[in-house]
């Protein structure tokens, strides 16, 4: 008798011996190895991102339904929204696994030995299966895993949404650019037409030469070839709009051109931390950080003695009608400890340590990726007004200079080639203020997509 209290009182005191080892520190938030380089921008209203729902950021309602429609259809929304419900019923399964279950038991046993008379004894009652007593943790950090895992899988269904919402406003405004660019291109094939007919009817009576007739001609095939390959990658577009949003109901929602106006005007760059807040891909990391933690804590637990209690209360009789007679109850602990197991244990360990480390690179990594992004979409917003201002600039000049080699030409000053230079630079100054103005629109979307953490399904 005194040697199995002294065995059950040893294999306890080095179990919480093994237990009060120095703890897993606990995570904290990783210092950034990459300094990010965020430009200042004067005179910017800012409006914090991570307050601001995709609603509100985009203003333009076809824009708003694409979205809406695309939400609806988007496969791995779908996929993600289970993976979060199996991390959901995985962590009720951790909670379950603490608590003691209760079964009803009921049975009937016919004995007697050969020659005798055979007796039949019935019991009824409830039983607890073997419940494990969690003096070290093990379930406890268990539980801790499924949590974590369940908070990350959160946070990757906001990093798909947003980055989905992204790709498709991106290929709406990309809709919209080729749209407005095949406005431009009608209107100068429309102004270039009408030139053509003037040279051809002084080409008639000798006062303009083939050559004249002859580049007129050309530019304006070529802005025909250019507005026809313009119309192929506007279709292109859709159809890429049609696969992102799941279906051609979406292309009730096209855009009427580029406007400067379909998003709020500006949004926040904030701090570093603010973006380490925001980003849902970082906090994400950051769970299944702690879940490899509470895993190695579980691995290490698994070397502790394990204490379990199965417990029962009924009754049993030898008459089935006198059932109720004799109640019995009757509790059963067990311990038990790794001995000798191959080293089976200590590879669970260090799988589990690796593991660890795994995810902490992959933490940094997100972290260094949401500096770069925020980094690139900020060094790109620094200079795009003034860009676009002094492209506007441009082609308002060359319009002047058009209107003004085109006045010389009515009037028999100069030939044709003064305003087939200025049409040119006009068309190639046109196109380049659009890639801008597109570029511009890219950009404050992918600003907003750096630093939500916008979870409005």
């Amino acid at each position: 008798m005194k040697l199995k209290y002294f065995t059950l009182t040893s294999l306890l005191v080095l179990g919480a011996c093994s237990h009060f080892e120095k703890p897993l520190v606990e995570n904290k938030m990783a210092d950034n190895k990459i300094a990010p380089y965020f430009p200042n921008l004067p005179d910017a209203k800012y409006i914090a991102a991570s307050g601001v729902k995709w609603r509100e950021f985009y203003k333009n309602q076809n824009l708003i339904f694409a979205i809406d429609y695309g939400l609806k259809q988007n496969k791995d929304l779908k996929i993600a929204a289970i993976n979060t419900q199996k991390a959901q019923n995985t962590l009720e399964l951790a909670k379950i696994a603490r608590k003691p279950s209760l079964r009803g038991v009921a049975s009937s046993d016919l004995s007697g030995k050969s020659g005798d008379i055979l007796t039949d004894t019935y019991t009824f009652g409830a039983s607890v299966p073997s419940y494990e007593i969690d003096f070290f943790d093990r379930l406890k950090s268990l539980q801790k895993a499924s949590e974590e895992n369940f908070y990350s899988a959160l946070e990757n269904q906001k990093a798909i949404k947003i980055a989905y919402i992204t790709t498709l406003a991106n290929a709406w405004v990309n809709i919209a650019s080729d749209m407005t660019q095949i406005e431009i291109l009608k209107s100068n094939i429309a102004s270039l037409q009408e030139t053509a007919k003037i040279v051809k009817g002084r080409q008639k009576y000798g006062v303009a030469n083939d050559l004249d007739a002859n580049s007129v001609e050309a530019q304006l095939n070529e802005l025909i070839a250019s507005l026809k390959a313009t119309q192929t990658k506007l279709e292109n577009d859709k159809s890429t709009l049609v696969f992102l949003a799941g279906g051609q109901g979406v292309l009730e929602f096209l855009p009427n051109g580029l406007k400067s106006d379909f998003t709020i005007a500006e949004v926040a760059i904030g701090l570093p931390s603010d973006v380490l807040l925001a980003r849902p891909d970082i906090m994400a990391a950051e769970h299944a950080l702690s879940g490899a933690n509470a895993n190695l804590t579980a691995a290490r637990a698994q070397k502790f003695p394990s204490i379990n209690l199965t417990a029962s209360f009924g009754f049993a009789s030898n008459e089935l009608l006198n059932l109720l007679a004799g109640p019995r109850f009757l509790i059963t602990p067990s311990i038990s400890a790794p001995i000798f197991d191959n080293g089976a244990s200590d590879i669970n360990i260090d799988n589990a340590r690796l593991n660890r480390d795994a995810l902490i690179h992959q933490y940094e990594k997100a972290i260094n990726s949401a500096f770069n992004d925020v980094s690139q979409a900020l060094n790109t917003r620094a200079q795009i007004e003034a860009r676009i201002k002094d492209q506007s600039a441009a082609v308002e000049n060359y319009r002047k200079s058009v209107f003004l080699a085109k006045r010389r030409f009515e009037v028999g000053i100069d030939n044709y080639l003064p305003l087939l230079l200025a049409q040119r630079n006009l068309n190639n100054a046109q196109a380049t203020l659009l890639n801008l103005q597109t570029l511009r629109a890219n950009n404050l979307i992918g600003l907003y997509s750096a630093l939500s953490n916008d979870d409005d399904f």
